[in-house]
């Protein structure tokens, strides 16, 4: 759903980019700036970053000047061969002249520089400048490049001296920024007119300070400016919760989508994680993802949900989400959220006041119309109802227009009859010239939600002057482009086209476009009449299965736009509602964009001449041939055979498709071709010579087996599970490919000149079995960032290996190496390395270099006995991996890993102890240690911890000391009590009457703790043999100091593959009069599996505690006094149990 705007402003500047970084590739990109663009990407902010086929020469490209121009912040990070670079110095000009130009935001970060020497030009910098000044074409560069130098130093800025640590330093800066972005200039919410009282009003009734879950509904006529001010207030408060996301037009998304996919879409946004995949019949997150929604205060808006069922599906209940979370919702009707909140603001019409100033910025471009038209003003403003879009849209409409043609306009205002917001936005409409109306309908009816250049190619072809016209509709503000460039329209003005449309005549077949789908079912079987159709756009989901004559097109000669398409649900099933069963006779030979989700029949018509066809998707189809050769099928520029989700998965292909039929050689407009799963297509043309193709997708054609002959534009080549088993030395010419993946190919060998795709970021040859050498890499491959080479037959590496200089990931999983050669570990780019260090290969100690950028390092189930004694290298170090090898001990300088958050030691059989962890560990797996004895320094851990959700997993460790454990299973109780007395000593708490959960709730340590044993430890007061126990709670049990319940059981045989262990908690009580209970349901997902001997397992269960919060003032008003729990005995023995409340102080 398109905006409806409020805003006027003298000097308003749309960001398309939140932040824009500038930085020396060289110096920074694989370490500082890499580490600060994904802390900024993680609050989801839209962060431009350039690569390197955006620079040539020492010249700004015009991309990257637009880059820098529509960013709200400019972050320059001067480090110390910046100056050297003649790219930095222009960019860094045109930065500040947007500063001083647009009022963009300059953070200048002094990285391991001294400010005064770039503000001076001094030390290196001046070095630096010596050399510019020998080349006589800098010339008049140089004073340009000294004031820019001399400006942006003397701005507000980081510098790196002052905070040494480079984890701080980040974080003080991305705080920095959020705050920046927070509060807009004035050439934003100063001027969004009758805005502020809005949002202020808004932020009022979500009570930020409250940490209950909240729902806000805000509801109003369509183009009331709902859609504004949701987008508003999110951009103010999303940067304040953990995880957001904000979903336009939920309606229209849903029906094509589905529901399932949005959700997917969503968690996938909340959780900063791509591909989510929710696998359950019934639509909702699933108990993993409300597990850890519970641990997040999220934000979510959802613009435009127009059916409770839309509602219920995405966020069924608050109890899903942390503490403080915020879900707002827009909708028309005020019904859809009614049962769900009590919160819900009514969107108003402007006041006269505001509703001048709106249109007076539409028609004068200021915010008061001048002294001649106030009185014409007036009338207009009043026809509009103080509804945003009418304003907006008569404001453009007027503009321009001299006193006589107003007072002609404002007559005609005048006699409308019926003064409804529909009718009067068809004053503007009327007055667009003959191709603007034709084209404002198609968009209306067909073209809504296409690509801006699609659209114009297309109206092109069919004889309008189609850049010029939508940017008139613009400009009256009948569309807008959204920021992906696809044609936007306001519900209301597609609405009014829509019924511009149904008055051409009462006989649907008699129109010119058609989306109702009784209409077109009507249509398509109707002897006559037909004639006028020019576009057909029909929901399968609205239809039940039909059969279609063959001669269904015949009457529709002038049929230039078909769209038969599916949700995404639908499709995945590739089951076709329309059917063709004596064939399709004729498509007309006009068609300019043609889609048929599941097309039924195995070709096109003989008789089609597809050259005018623009735009083919033929999506789960049964295709085997699409024409003949000879046809001219030049303009075709997209082709699709399946389709892909909101997070790019890809869902299935066209299986019947046996080859792809040469004239597509000749598509030279064609950019994406997606053959995905086409498990019978054995070849492709010799040469298939698609000029503009980018992306091509071949994945799964088992049976093609040589690899493709293609433009040397592609850019994304998937070839996964493909026969091909050599790649062709003319590989070099994909000079532009970024992706290239052939995961489980045949593939035998690789070309040495693969080194010569210098584009080239992403390359997986994992499991290709057959492939033993890699090649060798002639020259630097600088843009290469991720390699993956697991489990394919390489036995050997080259030493030309290290001219991969900017590899940030290494894959090496399963390999047949002796030992891993100096090519790899003098790779000091590399943040994530994953090598299996098998029986055969000798690992020695790598330079300390190859440590520097180290996020991720996992070195499994070899022979490594001996680790290094100072791990201070590993600084940067988040995931460590040391899982199946033969060490005996871990050295204490672990606990200097300050960013340590996750060790993996388990399978390590010689393993006899665990030093002083860090208190940045979140989690511990140490399962399967045999020789384990001791961990006596994990009770220190759980008391020091920095993350309050901590797992620490010890199953099957037979040689632990049972006493031992019970020692730490104290101290994890006790840690529980001492973090929420810490908290109550700060005055966050007053959880026995704070609906429904108190603020601190997200901060509340979550432990789970699992090792061999026999029995409840003592320290749980309340013990019970077998599956449920029952406690007496004291007198006002739930007060100001209750801090939750830990929880523990002692069990066997944990029925594989569930991890789960589900239990009931019951609350009962009575007096003279009554009995009475509530209770609820509750899963434990992270049991570990483990062997047939009896574990004990304790957890602190946040989810409990949140349901008690939530429900804090049933439970205190009834006299609840007894608890009890009821472990399920299907998902695992439960031989005994615990239960201890616990209490602050």
């Amino acid at each position: 759903m398109a905006s409806s705007s409020f805003t006027g402003s003298h000097s308003s500047h749309q960001w398309k980019y939140d932040v824009f970084l500038s930085f020396r590739g060289d110096d920074t990109r694989y370490n500082f700036t890499c580490h600060l663009y994904d802390a900024l990407r993680r609050k989801g902010l839209e962060i431009f970053i350039d690569s390197h086929q955006l620079r040539r020469g020492g010249e700004i490209r015009t991309s990257l000047f637009q880059a820098i121009q529509n960013s709200n912040v400019a972050v320059v990070i001067f480090s110390k061969d910046y100056v050297s670079s003649t790219w930095c110095l222009n960019e860094l000009v045109k930065i500040i002249e947007c500063h001083e130009t647009h009022g963009q935001i300059v953070v200048p970060i002094f990285f391991h520089v001294d400010p005064s020497h770039i503000r001076k030009q001094s030390g290196l910098i001046e070095t630096s400048f010596s050399l510019h000044e020998r080349d006589p074409n800098n010339s008049e560069k140089l004073p340009k490049w000294r004031e820019a130098l001399t400006k942006a130093a003397n701005l507000s800025g980081w510098d790196s001296n002052f905070i040494r640590e480079e984890t701080k330093l980040i974080d003080a800066i991305v705080k920095d920024i959020l705050e920046k972005l927070k509060h807009p200039s004035p050439c934003g919410l100063e001027h969004l007119v009758g805005m502020k009282f809005r949002i202020r009003q808004i932020k009022e009734l979500l009570a930020f300070n409250s940490s209950d879950v909240r729902i806000l509904g805000i509801y109003g006529m369509g183009g009331i400016g709902k859609t504004t001010l949701i987008e508003t207030i999110y951009s103010l408060i999303c940067s304040d919760f953990e995880g957001c996301c904000f979903v336009p037009n939920v309606k229209e998304e849903s029906k094509i989508s589905g529901l399932k996919k949005l959700l997917e879409y969503i968690m996938s946004e909340i959780f900063d994680q791509k591909d989510i995949i929710i696998n359950i019949p019934n639509i909702g997150p699933g108990e993993y993802y409300i597990k850890r929604l519970r641990r997040k205060k999220i934000l979510v808006a959802l613009d435009d949900v127009s059916d409770p069922l839309q509602l219920a599906s995405l966020f069924g209940d608050p109890c899903w989400f942390g503490p403080g979370s915020r879900i707002i919702i827009t909708s028309r009707d005020k019904q859809v959220f009614e049962a769900s909140t009590k919160y819900i603001y009514e969107m108003k019409p402007l006041t006269s006041d505001e509703a001048l100033q709106l249109f007076s910025w539409n028609a004068f471009k200021r915010l008061c119309p001048t002294n001649d038209y106030v009185e014409l003003s007036d009338p207009v403003v009043r026809y509009a109802q103080g509804n945003p879009l009418a304003l907006k849209v008569l404001g453009s409409y007027l503009c321009g227009k001299n006193k006589e043609e107003w007072q002609s306009e404002v007559s005609k205002l005048s006699k409308i009859p019926k003064k409804t917001i529909q009718n009067i936005l068809k004053v503007s409409y009327d007055d667009l010239d003959e191709e603007e109306k034709d084209m404002f309908l198609h968009i209306a009816c067909f073209f809504k939600g296409e690509y801006k250049a699609d659209a114009i190619h297309i109206f092109d072809s069919c004889g309008f002057s189609a850049a010029i016209g939508i940017r008139d509709l613009v400009d009256k503000s009948l569309i807008t482009i959204s920021k992906d460039d696809e044609l936007e329209m306001h519900d209301l003005l597609q609405e009014m086209g829509k019924e511009i449309v149904r008055q051409e005549s009462k006989d649907p077949c008699r129109r010119t476009r058609l989306w109702d789908s009784k209409d077109i079912c009507q249509a398509l079987t109707q002897t006559d009449g037909s004639h006028s159709v020019e576009s057909i756009s029909l929901d399968m989901s609205e239809i039940g299965d039909r059969d279609l004559n063959s001669d269904a097109f015949t009457r529709m000669p002038n049929l230039k736009f078909l769209k038969f398409y599916t949700t995404l649900d639908e499709r995945t099933n590739g089951r076709s509602k329309l059917h063709l069963p004596q064939g399709l006779n004729y498509l007309p030979n006009e068609m300019r964009y043609l889609q048929w989700d599941a097309y039924p029949l195995k070709s096109l018509p003989v008789n089609f001449h597809p050259k005018n066809l623009f735009v083919l998707k033929l999506r789960n189809s049964k295709i085997e041939q699409l024409w003949k050769e000879g046809k001219d099928d030049s303009r075709l520029k997209l082709m699709e055979s399946q389709i892909m989700n909101l997070g790019r998965r890809i869902l299935g292909g066209c299986s019947s498709l046996v080859k792809v039929p040469l004239p597509l050689s000749h598509l030279n407009k064609v950019t994406s071709m997606t053959l995905w799963n086409c498990q019978t297509i054995r070849s492709l043309p010799s040469h298939v010579d698609l000029e503009t193709l980018e992306t091509l997708d071949l994945s799964h054609c088992s049976n093609l087996k040589q690899f493709p002959q293609i433009s040397s534009n592609i850019r994304y080549l998937y070839l996964d599970g493909t026969a091909i088993s050599e790649v062709p030395s003319s590989i070099e010419r994909l000079s532009k490919l970024l992706v290239l993946t052939m995961d489980s190919c045949q593939l035998e060998t690789l070309p040495d000149n693969i080194c010569k795709l210098s584009s080239l970021k992403y390359l997986n040859l994992c499991d290709c079995k057959k492939l033993k050498v890699f090649p060798e890499i002639m020259e630097p491959m600088e843009n290469l960032k991720d390699l993956a080479i697991s489990y394919t037959g390489i036995e050997t590496l080259p030493s030309s290996f290290t001219n991969l200089k900017g590899l940030a990931s290494l894959g090496m999983f399963g390999l047949k190496l002796n030992h891993v050669p100096s090519s790899v570990t003098s790779l000091n780019s590399l943040r994530s390395f994953r090598l299996t260090l098998g029986e055969k290969l000798v690992w020695s100690m790598p330079p300390l270099s190859f440590f520097s950028s180290m996020k991720q390092l996992i070195l499994v189930n070899g022979n490594l006995w001996k680790f290094p004694e100072d791990l201070s290298f590993l600084c940067s170090l988040e995931e460590l991996f040391l899982g199946g090898n033969d060490m005996e001990e871990i050295s204490s300088s672990i606990k200097q890993l300050s960013q340590l958050k996750v060790l993996f030691v388990s399978a390590c059989a010689r393993l006899q102890s665990l030093p002083e962890l860090p208190p940045s560990l979140v989690l511990l797996q140490a399962r399967d240690c045999e020789s384990l004895k001791t961990i006596s320094t994990l009770s220190q851990l759980t008391r020091e911890s920095e993350n309050l959700h901590c797992i620490f997993n010890m199953a099957d460790c037979f040689m632990l000391d049972g006493n031992e454990c019970e020692v730490i299973i104290n101290e994890v109780v006790r840690s529980q009590r001492f973090a929420y007395e810490m908290k109550h000593q700060k005055g966050n708490i007053n959880l026995a009457f704070s609906p429904p959960a108190s603020e601190f709730v997200a901060e509340l340590p979550y432990f789970a703790v699992c090792y061999p044993g026999t029995r409840i430890p003592e320290c749980f007061l309340y013990q019970s043999r077998g599956n449920s126990i029952k406690v007496q709670l004291p007198l006002n049990w739930l007060n100001d100091c209750f801090s939750g319940f830990a929880v523990c059981i002692h069990f066997k045989e944990l029925h594989f593959p569930r991890k789960t262990v589900r239990y009931k908690c019951y609350f009962e009580g009575g007096n003279n009069h009554y009995t009475d209970s509530v209770y609820n349901e509750f899963f434990i997902t992270s049991v570990p599996p483990v062997d047939i001997d009896e574990h004990v397992y304790l957890w602190f269960d946040r989810t409990l505690f949140d349901w008690i919060c939530k429900n804090s003032e049933l439970l205190s008003q009834t006299c609840y006094d007894e608890v009890s729990f009821v472990f399920d005995q299907e998902t695992c023995v439960v031989k005994g149990c615990g239960v201890i409340p616990l209490y602050a102080g």
